[in-house]
């Protein structure tokens, strides 16, 4: 543990704030090369985000999004006299209010590719002024399939249920809200509410407070996180799930639990006895980690997953993973590791993802350790160390952080990033 905490210090890579990604063997297909290493306009930096208040509606069928997302924020430069914030170039501005003013969406000017909106404020705001910035908005963006495409993903399971999950990890937030893409600004806190058909369920971040009826055979599903939360780990999953919950006890002496959540498609009554097991072993897991790396970072709230399967592995959204792939414990150890290694602590630069992968990918080895056996962990390791060195060359510390592929290279990040984690 003590010498965990002095390869952070040496490294001086990660932020307090929020990152990152999915499964350990999802290649780089499918990834969307962007040349983008910082935020996207420098006005971004002028302000702290502390809150952001969602309300927004979505189906399971489509990548239609409409509603109004509120920023409130800090500013932290010497003035404020612009408000920038990114949104597709897709997604329609329908009205704008800053500091409860009405402003007309003329305003709002685009600017580069399209995806970067500012504001020209009638008077600048001074340092240490709170503002609140709140942007209504309908459209309805292309979908992707898979990682790193799109924000909004409209899919079908194998079973042929429809669904519906965001993904924004790297840069895909502004697919589907107004935000600020960096990684050095966490959200101080946020709500998230999501309307939905009331056959459908919405899952999210931190704790639902309230299932609200509404006309038309609607529900408002209203989500709400007090820990801090980087841009790319927000999420909805939107589909006719059921809710499969539980508690896990802390064997800490404390006498402490915390509940599991999982939102599952297709009924529990078709839930496999082996999906069963492996939703249920989360929670000693949840445990085992506590112990090495100290108690469940968001254990005020939540832990649990939305199943995608579509997804070919798992994204670590906090407190919530989606969850694709084959639905496996070395998944789950995989996604949950992330809690820690990525969303609690967060690099501050993009060189520095195998902060996070690398050992999240060594979480993995850990859980097979415990779980199984010393010879299946060594076994297990020594397939990632011969993944390793089955070419020469190649550093954890990304040398191209526009190559969206090396970012998320899985012999490199992954696979090397877990090898020096054990080492």
């Amino acid at each position: 543990m003590r010498i965990l905490f002095l390869l952070f210090a040496l490294c001086g890579a990660f932020v307090v704030s929020a990152f990152d990604h999915a499964e350990h063997l999802c290649s780089a297909a499918g990834k969307k090369a962007m040349a983008k290493t910082t935020v996207a306009a420098p006005e971004e930096q002028w302000y702290d985000v502390q809150h952001v208040a969602f309300d927004i509606s979505l189906s399971n069928t489509t990548t239609q999004i409409s509603g109004n997302v509120i920023t409130t924020a800090k500013v932290i430069a010497a003035s404020l006299p612009v408000y920038a914030f990114e949104l597709d170039p897709t997604i329609t501005i329908d009205s704008f209010r800053f500091n409860n003013q009405l402003y007309p969406v003329s305003s709002i000017q685009s600017t580069g590719s399209g995806s970067v909106r500012k504001f020209t404020l009638p008077a600048s705001l001074p340092q240490n002024a709170v503002f609140s910035a709140q942007v209504f908005y309908h459209g309805q963006p292309p979908s992707g399939s898979g990682f790193f495409d799109k924000g909004l993903n409209a899919v079908t399971a194998p079973s042929g249920t429809k669904l519906m999950y965001t993904f924004s990890d790297p840069y895909l937030a502004e697919d589907w809200w107004p935000s600020k893409q960096d990684l050095t600004d966490k959200i101080d806190s946020a709500d998230i509410w999501i309307t939905v058909d009331d056959t459908l369920k919405a899952g999210s971040n931190g704790l639902l407070k309230a299932v609200t009826p509404l006309p038309g055979n609607k529900e408002r599903y209203e989500w709400k996180t007090n820990y801090p939360i980087d841009y790319y780990l927000i999420s909805v999953v939107v589909a006719p799930y059921s809710d499969y919950s539980y508690y896990m006890h802390y064997t800490d002496g404390s006498g402490d639990s915390m509940l599991i959540q999982n939102y599952v498609y297709d009924s529990l009554a078709m839930m496999t006895p082996l999906r069963k097991a492996n939703f249920d072993t989360t929670g000693l897991i949840v445990d085992h980690f506590s112990k090495i790396f100290g108690r469940y970072p968001f254990d005020k709230e939540k832990y649990g997953h939305c199943v995608a399967e579509p997804l070919p592995g798992g994204m670590e959204h906090q407190t919530m993973t989606t969850l694709g792939g084959s639905l496996t414990t070395t998944l789950i150890a995989h996604e949950l590791g992330h809690q820690w290694w990525g969303n609690s602590v967060t690099y501050g630069s993009w060189a520095d993802i195998w902060l996070s992968e690398g050992f999240a990918a060594y979480c993995e080895q850990l859980y097979v350790e415990h779980f199984r056996s010393m010879a299946a962990a060594n076994e297990y390791r020594t397939n990632v160390f011969n993944r390793v060195m089955m070419q020469a060359g190649g550093t954890v510390l990304v040398d191209d952080t526009t190559d969206v592929n090396r970012i998320f290279s899985s012999r490199l990040t992954y696979d090397k990033g877990a090898a020096v984690a054990h080492m």
